[in-house]
Order: C-alpha cells, then sequence, then structure tokens
C-alpha cells in the first residue's frame, strides 16, 4: 500500500478523516483487500485498549461527525473512541497484524463494505450477481408463519413446526403470524415473530420496521447491525432483543453481552446496555429504563457446546476415583496419557486411557466388566425451556484401541442419563436405589483393530421435563475376556474428543402464547 493510502486509514481510525475523502476511502477498501485487512488490525488494537468493563449499564459515548440512515454510510459513533485514544505507540504493531479480527472491525467494514463484501462469496460471484440474487439468509424453522414476499411461505405445512431451507435475498418481508428463524449467512442468527416487517439488507444487516426479533450474534467477532425507526443497534458478542412498536417507539433487551446503540439523530449520544438491562426510546429520542424480560421475545435455536469441561483431555485434566461431581470427572482407575502404545491423541496433547473395572474394599480388581467415567452436568439455568420440551441434548465421542489379539477386548459404549432432582440428591439416591427413574440414551461400539484410525459414536436425549441433572459417561467393555489383573484390565484402549450440545429449540414469546 502507498503511504497515502495509510494515511487515510489511520485519520479514519482517528477520527480526523476529511468528510471529502470518505469516498476515496470507500472505492480503497472496495478494490484492496490489503486495506481492508488493514483496517481491520488498526481497528482491533485501537478499540482493544477500551476498557468495556468500565462502562455503566447504560452510558453514553459522544459522536462527531453527520450521520445518515444509509446501509453504506460512514457512521461516526464507532469512530469517536478511537480518536479520543493515542495511535502514536500502536500503529506500526499495527500494520503486522492484518490477521487479527474484532468486534469494531467487523463492524466498520460491514457498515462501510457492505455492498461488496459478504460472507460466502467468492469476488466472481458477487460480480455476476445482481443485488436480487445474493442469499442473504435462509429459513431454519418456522412456526404457524405466513411470510410473504417474492416466495410466500405454505403454511399447511407449517403446523408442527416444520423445518425450512429456503433462501432469502434482499428485501423487505412480512410475516403475518407465527414466528421464523432466520440464519444468516454472516454468522447472525434471528427469530421474528409476527406481525413483524423487516428489511434484509446483507448478510450482516437488517431493519425491523416494527415486530419482536431476537437477535444472536454469538461470536463476538461477527457483529449484526439492526436498524430501527429510533436508531442502530450493534452488538458487542451478544444476544438480544427488539420491539419495534407501529409508532416507532422501540425497546432493546440485552441478554448478553452488550450492544451499542446510536439514535437515528447524529448528534445525540450513542448508548452503551449492559446484560440483564433494557431501554425504551422514542421517535424523538427519550429514552426510559425499562426491566429486562426474555420471556417477551421469540427465542431462536441456542446451543450451548461448553457444559462438559475438559471433555478433550489434555495434560492436567484431573481424574478422581471414585464419585463424579459437576465440572469434574470420576469413576474407575483411568488416566491421561500423550502418544501411548503407538496411538496419538485424537486431538491435543493427551487422552483417555481406561485402565481398570474398578477396585474393591480389599483393593483388588473388582468382577465388574466395564471402566467408567462419568461427569455430571447441571441443566437448572433452562429450566423454563425443558419444562415445555424444548431442550435435548448431544454427546459425542471418539475411541481407539491397540491391534492385540483374540482375547483383547473391543467394546466402548457412552451413556446420557437425566434426573429430575440436583445432582447431589441424584449421587444419593443411586447408592440406595439404583433403579430410580430416570431418561437414558446409550450407544455402543465394537471397534476394529485398526489403531491408526479413531472410530466415533453419538447419541442425543429429548430432556424430560423436570429434569434438573444429567450423567455423562464414557466406558469400556471387557466384553472377551473379563479378567482381574490387579495392574491393568485393558491392553490399550482410548478416548479422545467427547463432544456434548444443549440444543434448546425454538419457540415464540409469551406474548404471542397469551394470544393464542
Amino acid at each position: 500500500m502507498t503511504e497515502p493510502e495509510i494515511t487515510l486509514l489511520e485519520q479514519y481510525i482517528d477520527g480526523t478523516l476529511p468528510e471529502g475523502d470518505i469516498v476515496q476511502l470507500r472505492e480503497l477498501l472496495k478494490e484492496s483487500s490489503v486495506a481492508r485487512a488493514m483496517l481491520r488490525s488498526l481497528a482491533t488494537v485501537d478499540f482493544g485498549l477500551q476498557d468495556i468493563a468500565s462502562c455503566n449499564t447504560v452510558s453514553d459515548m459522544p459522536v462527531s461527525g453527520e450521520g445518515t440512515n444509509s446501509p453504506n454510510s460512514v457512521h461516526p459513533q464507532w469512530t469517536q473512541a478511537a480518536a479520543n485514544s493515542s495511535l502514536a505507540g500502536w500503529k506500526g504493531v499495527a500494520l503486522i497484524m492484518t490477521s487479527i479480527a474484532s468486534v469494531a472491525a467487523v463492524g466498520l467494514l460491514g457498515l462501510l463494505a457492505v455492498e461488496w463484501w459478504s460472507g460466502d462469496e467468492s469476488a466472481g460471484d458477487r460480480d455476476s450477481l445482481t443485488a436480487s440474487e445474493v442469499r442473504l439468509a435462509e429459513v431454519r424453522y418456522s412456526h404457524g408463519a405466513t411470510l410473504q414476499v417474492q416466495q410466500p411461505m405454505n403454511e399447511e405445512h407449517d403446523q408442527d413446526g416444520a423445518s425450512y431451507r429456503m433462501r432469502l435475498s434482499r428485501g423487505t418481508y412480512s410475516l403475518g403470524n407465527g414466528f421464523v428463524e432466520l440464519d444468516f449467512f454472516g454468522g447472525a442468527v434471528l427469530a421474528v415473530e409476527g406481525p413483524a416487517e423487516i428489511e434484509l439488507i446483507s448478510q450482516r444487516e437488517a431493519r425491523l420496521f416494527y415486530g419482536r426479533v431476537t437477535v444472536e450474534a454469538g461470536d463476538a467477532q461477527i457483529s449484526f447491525l439492526l436498524h430501527t425507526p429510533v436508531g442502530e443497534v450493534l452488538d458487542i458478542g451478544t444476544r438480544y432483543g427488539v420491539y419495534v412498536r407501529e409508532d416507532g417507539v422501540t425497546e432493546t433487551h440485552v441478554f448478553e453481552g452488550l450492544v451499542d446503540i446510536q439514535p437515528t439523530e447524529s448528534r445525540k449520544a450513542a448508548r452503551r446496555i449492559r446484560a440483564e438491562t433494557a431501554i425504551k426510546l422514542t421517535t424523538s429520542g427519550v429514552a426510559e429504563a425499562l426491566t429486562v424480560s426474555e420471556s417477551a421475545f421469540p427465542q431462536p435455536t441456542r446451543r450451548i457446546a461448553n457444559l462438559l469441561l475438559n471433555s478433550d483431555f489434555e495434560p492436567g485434566t484431573e481424574l478422581q476415583v471414585g464419585e463424579a461431581e459437576v465440572g469434574r470427572w470420576g469413576g474407575d482407575v483411568c488416566r491421561v496419557v500423550g502418544e501411548h502404545h503407538g496411538i496419538r491423541p485424537f486431538s491435543g496433547d493427551g487422552m483417555l486411557l481406561f485402565q481398570s473395572t474398578g477396585r474393591g474394599r480389599d483393593g483388588r480388581a473388582s468382577a465388574t466388566a466395564a471402566s467408567q467415567l462419568s461427569q455430571w452436568i447441571d441443566v437448572t439455568p433452562f429450566r423454563s425451556a425443558i419444562a415445555e420440551g424444548r431442550v435435548r441434548v448431544k454427546l459425542r465421542a471418539r475411541f481407539n484401541r491397540v491391534t492385540g489379539d483374540e482375547k483383547t477386548d473391543s467394546q466402548f459404549t457412552i451413556n446420557l442419563e437425566s434426573f429430575g432432582v440436583p445432582p447431589e440428591e441424584a449421587r444419593r439416591l443411586l447408592k440406595s436405589h439404583p433403579q430410580i427413574p430416570r431418561s437414558r440414551a446409550s450407544c455402543t461400539l465394537l471397534s476394529d483393530s485398526k489403531p491408526e484410525s479413531w472410530e466415533d459414536i453419538k447419541t442425543s436425549l429429548a430432556l424430560p421435563p423436570g429434569t434438573q441433572c444429567l450423567q455423562a459417561e464414557v466406558l469400556a467393555f471387557e466384553n472377551v475376556l473379563n479378567d482381574q489383573d490387579d495392574v491393568s484390565e485393558f491392553d490399550g484402549h482410548f478416548a479422545d474428543h467427547l463432544q456434548f450440545e444443549l440444543i434448546v429449540e425454538p419457540a415464540g414469546s409469551e406474548v404471542s402464547m397469551n394470544l393464542q
């Protein structure tokens, strides 16, 4: 890049770019992938200097310059913070950090480059497609919906919440009733509940004219811009709901993360709203704090994958002999190893080695036929969705073993069990009443004798109403020879890279339920 081009980017980040040079900046970003990468880096470093934690629940952020509601306009509210910090010591670093992504940078490029930069299309494809042909999102789920635009939905197939894969291009869509889940190709998921009207602008941008929407951006590096009659809402790795009344009054409820709201009137300060708070804005800019209400908005599908801890069995993972706990593995004698018996971990530097099927009180190997390791998972944070029958869980695991001989065991199993009591109570009841009521799902593998390849199995379980906890379990069975070796009962049997996912199915808001 030339020195004038670099200066152009630096002035934009500094907030000193002359208004007459904005068009030149847009053209540069449109033509140069290097310029776009450099702008991401500059914004990453500069915005990283801000201490987000020091912001108030609803805080004012000063802005400068004149704004516009055009989806392709430069938004000065995202640059003022940069103007308030010194870049002198950081610009040199930023120029070599072209691969770093950030919320601020994605937001900047999303606003500046919406016409030419879309998630999964090559430059050649973009050049050959008209605006009406570019697909921005797809309908991933629909329930009782009548979505009208170029491709109306057939309501006779909606009654059971059927899934759709109808792809949507730019345009304005009216939803008469029910709700739909839109999977934007830029990474965000929107649940839209009728009556509503929404315009799809780009793969990371939409405009809500009226109605209720929940936005789930999830990844802090994927920003989504939502226009409303009173301003623009930019997420910061978050999940939030927006309700636009027909008179334009808008409510924003933040469930997770942060959002920045820039009022339509450019001279008004942007507002930062934190999780568990809400705000109402009138078209004249009058603000009122509200009590956050997640149930007042439609709920998109949620996928939570971090509830099973240390599931990759990396070095340092604690395995306790005896009872398992929430967040801690427990069971029979196992250990974490690196490459062992010529077998390498499926992922990372460690894997689980099954050793014993248990010890009796005398310290000798027990007569049981399985070495098991388990962990408890508390699911009470999802009690409402569980009560509505909208939660299911999935478990997947990889297994391997040595070739061995005709006496080498080959069976592996995974289990999921749900209980209607807290984990501590479930553990106590299992000791005294092993047959306590519970739901269960399992899958078994009779493994091959090829240590060069890992095999995987998976299972899933719909959680019954009232479920409070789960037990996830992996087992190696002595299905060929049940010996009682005091040292090791397995020739070389391994598990690795367990994947647990809790899925909350979509649902309409309490408002829509009360109207039925």
